[in-house]
């Protein structure tokens, strides 16, 4: 018995000795490398093991290790991670780099997170702080060249209006706009306003609400929303509440004001009278009683006097600056409030904001008010609750009016400098006429001369058009944990939009004067109703083996109503409303619905953190179709393989992360016609004195999705722990059954039937590098840029035909453009226009065949590039944005170079002009109705040199800020105060002579950008 004791003793002995052993503590402190401060809760973990803890307010820690061979990991979000062995050490202090791309942070990918780290797919990210605060109205325009791949750009400069956004080219004629989704609901995009010149419905989302913004661009990542991913997905994730010992309170305020960087270089009042005494004199001979009409006209309206000789003294000719009445200095009021806390079990976000853009453009102006609420509720260890709400209310004043002259902008460039604008300089210039109907014109003397009879600066006082949109995004979504390995998720997503549209043409002004007055109402509402269930799973084994995946299945619907009515004839300017017309000359209404569904699952695997795998599926179906093609199946599949991770390269120490990454797979779009598949009638007709219907479609049941494949090959470098960064995607993208309307044949009463024809391809290269080029105690200087290279091209189009259109063909871009003429300049001995033929022989007669593509209008290349600095308290931000590759057919050009009414022009038609035989000029000689003697009569359809490069670069956003010490600001119950100043589109060198380079589409009149520089302040407390 003795002897079992004494063995028992000297064997529990033993196992403590053991043990004691065994348990190695090591304690110490996390700081950051970039300041010295502690970071308090940064995760200490003991790699491939559960045994773990985080750091105290103080950056402290104390951890129990199994043995001297155990490997602790530190991480923190936004800091390289680092792995140190415990060896002999049992007391290690860390000191965390700032990560540049954050390798450790959480992205979203759709329906699920990855660490950066370990993404197969293509994804860009936009970091908050860099777009919080920019004075523009729209998150599309905040996000210009700041993705790699993702193409911003603007069919003008209206305050909250349409911005066009593309991802990785144009691979469809359908619809080219990516999937826009905020907190897992996907939400309308482009323009709901009917009667707006331009408008967004993004714009009544504030983009200072967001946490995050990923961009999905190859098939790896979007081809888990399946038919909906055809184009590139953006996902928006906003801010959340955290657990805090009090409730942080933010206030931002700014205030600024913005200017027209451009405005066309149009005649003076002496050059254009001089221009149109020319163009006569040159049509018909000085003493042509034709010319000498339209000169005595000139003396009896002002435009000058005559010499002894008979001939205008052009010095005596008024000049009246309808430019200048058209601009004005805009200004920019933003404030922002925004609470966040709670407590460990409940957390909130909550934010107030509105924005009061007021457009350096008469009559335009912008108005936002949004309200954000986010709310997190752990209602046990496993059971927890979410919702997210927001409602934006947009009110965007522009002048869509009945007539096009009346736009400011292109009146104003347009009206002869001769005009007088308001009625004393009318009687200044002795030309006002009492008895001569004015049509109501407000301060307007004899009505307006010209091919723009409409007195733009009286419409913008009378009439009005005002778009008012409400946009509400409602997400609830309830998680629950069976494991701590596997969960599932039900959301429930709304996004509801309304548009008010309200044009008023008073009877006192242009447009509402042939009936006495003319009101526009139209009413449309767009809402979606959205159902998410999701189960995901994450695991590792045997400490090398990942495995992480989620499977769901999703609901979406949209129902689409309109409304319209217009009424005319009203007792009284001032009663503008419906009920007071005396007439409807139009109604109607229009609703529509589609829905679709779908089934997907993703599965990422991870074997020792060197080689990742992701497959990815999804099963959809839209209501799109017809029932034979119905559903479609969108696959993928992603290779990465971690080099760095490898034995061969553990004497680079430089180096702390290379990976390549190769994916495939495909991606689908539903962008037809709501009811595409479908044989459509039509009512709201009669025959014979009854109602009726008639067709109006045909129908086309085989009709199925575009299919949009890609093939990514990528490579991303960390090195200099994280001081450089380096991602490299190369990639091509197929896009086939494109949605296409085939041309029919007359005689079978159809004009086209939709079909799904032709193939697209994109390819190209994106290139981003995040380098901290200086950081010590006292400064930082970090770079950030991106470039992104897309070439397009037509395969395929009608079967056995090349040509589609004179914008579409088979070898071609999808934006390039023919052109009949091709121009060769003017003839020195007569001054008359040339062109070349197809063998590039001088001809005054251009045919069709003679012509050239030019383009591609949407540029091929593109970027933006980020410096910012940091010294102590102050700090400073310089952003270029960037473009090139691509021509644009001057618009503005065909009406002021070679205009054939009575409208202003180019300052260089009268300065640069053919003067006489053997002077060389790019300007033809002057002559009434563009008529030259055995030449084309409209040159300004044959000019080529109507396309000029669209290549810019510009100064972006300069910010300059100082954040007072907290030492001050504390005083008064502050816990940060920076205050900043920030110009916004300050300067662009281009070589392009419209409007702006930018600009998609035509720029015929376009509302100009704008510079714009504010001042602000952040307070936080």
């Amino acid at each position: 018995m003795r002897k079992k004791l004494l063995f028992s003793f000297m064997l529990l002995l033993m196992v403590s000795f053991t043990a004691a052993i065994a348990q190695i503590t090591v304690t110490g402190t996390v700081t950051s490398a970039e300041d010295g401060e502690p970071i308090p809760g940064a995760s200490v973990a003991v790699r491939g093991t559960t045994i773990g803890t985080v750091t105290d307010i103080d950056g402290n820690y104390s951890i129990d290790v199994p043995s001297e061979e155990s490997v602790l990991r530190f991480s923190f979000v936004g800091m390289i991670r680092r792995d140190i062995m415990v060896g002999d050490q049992r007391s290690i202090d860390v000191e965390l780099e700032p990560d540049v791309v954050g390798l450790d942070e959480v992205v979203v990918t759709g329906y699920g997170v990855q660490r950066r780290r370990d993404l197969t797919g293509s994804v860009s990210s936009v970091r908050s702080r860099d777009i919080e605060g920019m004075p523009v109205t729209s998150i599309e325009r905040a996000i210009q060249g700041r993705a790699a791949g993702v193409q911003v750009s603007a069919s003008d400069g209206v305050p909250g209006g349409d911005v066009s956004v593309i991802v990785r080219g144009m691979g469809s004629f359908a619809a080219n706009r990516p999937v826009w989704i905020v907190d897992g609901v996907e939400v309308e995009s482009g323009s709901m306003s009917r009667r707006s010149e331009s408008s967004s419905i993004l714009a009544a989302l504030d983009f200072n609400d967001i946490e995050s913004l990923e961009v999905l661009k190859d098939a790896a990542a979007t081809a888990i929303y399946g038919a909906r991913g055809a184009n590139g997905v953006i996902i928006i994730t906003t801010k959340r509440g955290e657990a805090r010992e009090k409730t942080d309170f933010s206030f931002d305020l700014q205030r600024g004001y913005s200017t027209p960087h451009r405005l066309m270089p149009v005649m003076d009042g002496p050059q254009w009278a001089q221009y149109d005494f020319e163009r006569y004199v040159n049509r018909y001979g000085l003493e042509d009683s034709r010319t000498q009409s339209r000169i005595q006209a000139g003396v009896d309206r002002g435009w000058y006097e005559l010499g002894a000789d008979g001939v205008p003294d052009f010095s005596t000719t008024p000049h009246y600056d309808w430019q200048d009445a058209a601009f004005r200095t805009g200004n920019i009021t933003e404030a922002r409030l925004t609470a966040r806390g709670g407590s460990e079990t409940t957390r909130f976000y909550a934010a107030l904001s509105h924005n009061r853009t007021q457009g350096h453009v008469i009559a335009y102006d912008f108005d936002r008010s949004n309200f954000r609420l986010n709310l997190d509720h752990d209602a046990s260890d496993r059971l927890r609750f979410d919702m997210q709400v927001s409602a934006g209310l947009t009110n965007q004043y522009t002048t869509r009016l009945g007539g096009a002259w009346s736009s400011p902008v292109r009146a104003g460039s347009g009206i002869p400098p001769i005009n007088p604008i308001y009625t004393w300089q009318a009687e200044e210039a002795g030309i006002l006429d009492t008895g001569t109907d004015h049509r109501g014109l407000w301060n307007a003397p004899r009505g307006v001369f010209g091919a723009y009879p409409s007195h733009f600066v009286n419409s913008a006082e009378l009439d009005h058009n005002i778009a008012n949109n409400l946009k509400t995004v409602l997400n609830l979504g309830a998680s629950y944990d069976f494991t701590d390995h596997l969960s599932y998720r039900f959301a429930f997503g709304v996004d509801y939009n309304h548009s008010d549209d309200e044009q008023w043409q008073d009877p006192r002004a242009s447009d509402g004067f042939a009936v006495n007055g003319r009101l526009y109402d139209y009413e449309t509402t767009i809402y979606a109703v959205q159902t998410t269930q999701t189960l995901n799973f994450r695991n590792t084994f045997a400490d090398v083996h990942e495995i992480s995946g989620v499977a769901g299945f999703e609901t979406w619907e949209r129902i689409y109503r309109s409304t319209s009515v217009i009424g005319v004839n009203f007792p009284n300017p001032h009663m503008n409303v419906l009920s007071a017309s005396a007439e409807a000359t139009s109604w109607g209404g229009t609703e529509t619905e589609r829905a679709h569904m779908g089934a997907f699952s993703r599965l990422n695997y991870t074997y020792d953190e060197k080689y990742m795998l992701t497959l990815t599926g999804r099963y959809d179906a839209s209501s799109r179709f017809g029932a034979q093609n119905r559903w479609g199946f969108f696959p993928a599949i992603a290779l990465g393989w971690r080099m760095s991770a490898e034995p061969f390269m553990a004497g680079m120490d430089n180096i702390d992360n290379l990976m390549v990454r190769l994916s495939y797979g495909t991606a689908g779009s539903d962008a037809a016609g709501t009811y595409a598949a479908l044989g459509l009638w039509s009512g709201g007709t009669q025959y014979r004195g009854d109602v009726g219907i008639y067709p109006t479609q045909l129908p086309n049941e085989f009709l199925t999705w575009e299919q949009s494949t890609t093939l990514n090959l990528a490579t991303s470098l960390t090195a200099y722990r994280g001081r450089l960064n380096v991602d490299l995607d190369v990639f091509r993208r197929w896009q086939n059954q494109l949605l296409l309307g085939r041309p029919l044949p007359q005689s079978t009463g159809w004009s086209s039937i939709t079909e799904n024809i032709g193939e697209i391809m994109n390819e190209g290269l994106e290139v981003v590098v995040n380098t901290v080029n200086i950081q010590n105690d006292n400064f930082r200087w970090s770079t950030s840029l991106n470039f992104a290279y897309t070439d397009s091209e037509i395969l395929e189009l009608l079967p056995g035909q090349d040509w589609f259109s004179a914008r579409r063909h088979v070898g071609r871009a999808v934006q390039d453009r023919y052109m009949q003429g091709v121009w060769a300049g003017v003839n020195p001995a007569d001054g008359r226009p040339m062109y070349y033929d197809r063998n590039n022989n001088i001809t005054y007669q251009p045919s069709f065949d003679d012509g050239r593509w030019f383009g591609p209008e949407v540029p091929p290349w593109y970027g933006g590039i980020t410096n910012e600095f940091q010294a102590g308290n102050f700090g400073a931000s310089i952003f270029f944005q960037y473009s090139g590759g691509g021509s644009r057919y001057l618009s503005d050009a065909r009406f002021w170079y070679f205009g054939t009414g009575d409208r202003n022009q180019f300052s260089r038609v009268i300065t640069d002009r053919w003067e006489g035989p053997g002077h060389i000029t790019a300007t033809p000689i002057p002559v009434l109705g563009n008529v030259y003697p055995g030449s084309v009569r409209t040159p300004n359809t044959y000019g080529s040199h109507m396309f000029e490069r669209t290549d810019y670069i510009r100064l972006k956003d300069l910010t300059l800020s100082y954040t007072i010490p907290r030492a001050v600001v504390q005083r008064f119950g502050v816990e940060n105060l920076r205050i900043f100043a920030r110009g916004t589109n300050l300067y662009t060198w281009t070589d392009y002579n419209g409007a702006d380079p930018e600009f998609t589409g035509t720029d015929f009149g376009t509302y100009p950008q704008g510079s714009s520089i504010t001042l602000g302040i952040n307070t936080r407390f």
